[in-house]
């Protein structure tokens, strides 16, 4: 589902340029992730540069943005999947290989110097923080790779590097592991290929799995937290839900549309991407229920 989504938002986006005026160059650049830094005041992004006419490679790089200052400051290439430690000194992501392979590696913000967290011979991706910072969940895809292989929840410790594996999805796929904000809960979505996707709760020793959406209609996915006894999802297509740990109190959140939301709690505000045709970079008050922009097409295109 995460690869459909960037296929179709990399489409929409090529089809939206390609019908502008002639003024407008081949190069266009798209959001495809952000996270919250612990302090709740910057954004990790990756940002992706592609070539409408698919004459030139995309060129994928890592940025934190300042709320405040609406300031891009350029990070690293390549890396994805950038997530910051809960002491705000290191940042977990995922690295290619030459073998197109993803590995997790760790970004020193003092040093700038990157380290190998895990190399194996898994794809990895999708990584995140434990709320103790001595663990990280990520996506491990098995048994080959694209749609016939198997994607399941995973945890490695940070100083041992020793790994456990959380969920068994067999022929399916586990997708977007996110730790609680206490605890040892992790939410996740299960994809069957049936397309009727659901939000899954489990732990990190994967003693249980909880099917919390229930849902035989549609699509639900990409979750995260609330707070430690809710979580916030997507309900296809754009629909944002709220949901609380033991299946109850379903809601929808009026005013926001989008297919990925991030929450910060502290300022009780969050962050999405829109869809095409402009692809804009959003700040949600979740209790005004109004949205703010924090970066537009114009400030993509000036990024690169």
């Amino acid at each position: 589902m995460k690869r459909i989504f960037l296929f179709l938002l990399f489409q929409a986006t090529l089809n939206a340029f390609t019908q502008n005026s002639a003024a407008d160059t081949n190069l266009v650049t798209v959001v495809t992730a952000a996270n919250w830094t612990p302090d709740g005041k910057s954004l990790l992004l990756k940002l992706v540069r592609f070539d409408k006419t698919g004459k030139v490679p995309f060129v994928a790089k890592s940025f934190s943005f300042d709320i405040n200052s609406r300031r891009l400051q350029p990070m690293f290439e390549g890396g994805s999947g950038l997530a910051q430690s809960p002491d705000n000194k290191t940042i977990v992501f995922c690295k290619q290989n030459g073998k197109n392979k993803g590995d997790l590696y760790l970004y020193d913000i003092a040093t700038k110097q990157q380290s190998a967290l895990l190399v194996d011979t898994f794809h990895k991706f999708a990584p995140g923080w434990s709320p103790d910072g001595k663990q990280v969940v990520y996506n491990r895809e098995s048994n080959g790779r694209g749609r016939y292989a198997t994607i399941d929840v995973c945890v490695v410790d940070i100083k041992t590097k020793a790994t456990k594996q959380v969920t068994r999805s067999g022929n399916h796929k586990s997708y977007n592991p996110e730790w609680a904000p206490e605890g040892d809960k992790i939410v996740y979505y299960l994809e069957k290929g049936d397309g009727h996707d659901q939000i899954w709760l489990t732990d990190a020793h994967g003693s249980f799995h909880t099917n919390l959406t229930n849902d035989t209609t549609t699509l639900n996915y990409y979750p995260s937290w609330i707070d430690k006894n809710t979580v916030v999802y997507t309900l296809n297509p754009e629909t944002i839900m709220t949901i609380k740990t033991d299946g109850s109190h379903k809601k929808k959140i009026e005013g926001l549309r989008s297919s990925l939301v991030k929450y910060y709690p502290a300022s009780k505000q969050a962050v999405y991407i829109t869809g095409e045709p402009d692809n804009k970079l959003m700040l949600y008050d979740w209790e005004r229920k109004t949205s703010t922009v924090l970066l537009d097409r114009v400030d993509l295109n000036k990024a690169f």
